[in-house]
């Protein structure tokens, strides 16, 4: 690692080791710590928000664990702009509450005369250089947080580690890519996952769910009406044009998957790639198998493969009939733990587990993210947290919505570092349903104070 000054210089260093992963935590917790407080006066000076948070909290420097826990941000602080804004089309505004929430981001001065809706002022945004990606939507209500051209560049590099480490596929534009997903979106997983087919994927063979865009428009308007279906307050015109566009897009859905399916079937002694989540693909290779898939595929293809179902419905036993029909080895899937709003993936291992990088401190607290647990018997279980030191254009000390449990023990399959067992629920998920995260409210209330004058 010649030539690095910083412990943060030094960690980040290790994403060109040979095994990233490798690595005892008692050996790089003192770097850990050093680089979180190097992040952290770095983007203090760039984020209001964080430097006041840090003043009110009386924390001026990261020196342990604790230090941290006054300044984690959650998946709720980046949607928790108010929806007037986008109702309004004020896009200043908008562009004001994201900079709070971002370091290094200019874009309140970009110009957006005559922008209409949201997604014409991503597409105004990312013209001008300024990214910015969406997560969600379910709710009706979208995240936005900002990435740098430096958080894209270590985000692709991020996968292809990824794929490398865990499959051993690296990216040499050969193989037929089944890329499922629309060829276009503002989402951060659309940007990542369409530069991973473009870097994998044989230029002629590369085969999307949807050639139409995905809107963050319509996903809004989609998730806002599900939500009044389920409160009892939509009109039945409302529920019955639902019904509808569900029933059209079905259709399209059904009619995208042959055509994918298709050309599994043609590609089928190639060596592939999958890319997309358990719902889908599931989908897809039941159609290739309907549409004559009866051997499986190439046993050198892999497959991403991961993700809640979001609400989808599938049999219990459905990634075993998805093995099944592929007929590949389990070594063959690139199994992935992550947040949208984060940089850093965590890939998983022959055993099962999610491994952690050095550049990324996980911290375990108590239901209500008021306390950060101690381990027993090598093992945290609680609330996922997770400081990501590679983020530098918003902030990466991050609560989850996820109870999983850290084992800081070495994993069976030979790696000295934490991993995350394969536990992994949604708070909303367990009994109860309750997903109430304290610090995110007190956070949020300083987003919306940087907004001062601009929302009124």
């Amino acid at each position: 690692m010649a030539g690095t000054t910083t412990a943060l210089d030094q960690l980040l260093a290790r994403i060109d080791d040979e095994d990233p992963f490798y690595y005892r935590l008692e050996d790089v917790r003192a770097l850990q710590l050093q680089a979180a407080d190097e992040r952290f006066q770095q983007l203090r000076q760039q984020m209001p928000v964080l430097d006041q948070r840090s003043q009110d909290t009386g924390t001026e420097r990261i020196s342990g664990l604790a230090d941290m826990l006054p300044l984690f941000f959650s998946d709720a602080t980046y949607k928790s702009y108010p929806e007037s804004l986008v109702e309004q089309r004020n896009w200043k505004a908008l562009g004001s509450w994201v900079e709070a929430t971002s370091a290094g981001a200019n874009i309140a001065q970009v110009d957006v005369e005559g922008v209409q809706d949201i997604d014409e002022w991503l597409a105004r945004l990312r013209d001008a250089g300024q990214y910015l990606y969406v997560s969600s939507g379910t709710s009706g209500r979208v995240s936005l947080f900002h990435a740098s051209a430096k958080d894209r560049e270590r985000d692709l590099a991020m996968f292809r580690l990824a794929w490398r480490w865990a499959t051993g596929a690296v990216p040499d534009q050969s193989r037929p890519v089944f890329a499922l997903f629309p060829v276009k979106g503002s989402h951060r997983m659309m940007d990542s996952f369409g530069r991973i087919a473009r870097d994998f994927g044989r230029p002629d063979a590369i085969y999307y769910l949807s050639d139409q865009p995905l809107r963050v428009t319509d996903v809004n308007s989609l998730g806002r009406l599900r939500k009044a279906i389920g409160a009892g307050t939509a009109t039945p015109s409302e529920i019955d044009a639902f019904e509808q566009k569900s029933a059209e897009k079905q259709v399209e859905m059904q009619q995208s998957l042959e055509r994918l399916a298709d050309a599994v079937v043609r590609h089928r002694n190639e060596p592939c790639l999958f890319i997309g989540t358990w719902g889908p693909e599931y989908r897809l290779v039941k159609t290739a198998v309907d549409r004559g898939l009866a051997s499986g595929v190439h046993p050198d293809s892999v497959i991403l493969a991961g993700g809640g179902l979001k609400g989808i419905v599938l049999p219990p036993d459905f990634k075993e009939q998805l093995q099944q029909a592929l007929r590949l080895d389990n070594s063959r899937y690139l199994l992935l733990y992550g947040m949208a709003e984060l940089s850093t993936i965590m890939p998983a291992c022959s055993q099962r587990r999610y491994h952690i990088a050095p550049w990324m401190i996980p911290i375990v607290l108590d239901k209500d993210s008021e306390r950060i647990l101690e381990p027993k018997d090598g093992r945290l279980t609680g609330r996922l947290g997770f400081f990501d030191l590679a983020l530098e254009g918003r902030w990466g000390a991050l609560i989850s919505g996820d109870h999983g449990t850290v084992d800081l023990k070495p994993c069976p399959c030979g790696c000295p570092g934490p991993s995350i067992l394969d536990t992994i629920v949604r708070y909303l998920d367990l009994p109860g349903g309750d997903d109430r995260v304290n610090c995110a409210g007190t956070i949020d209330a300083y987003v919306r104070g940087a907004l001062g004058s601009a929302v009124a």
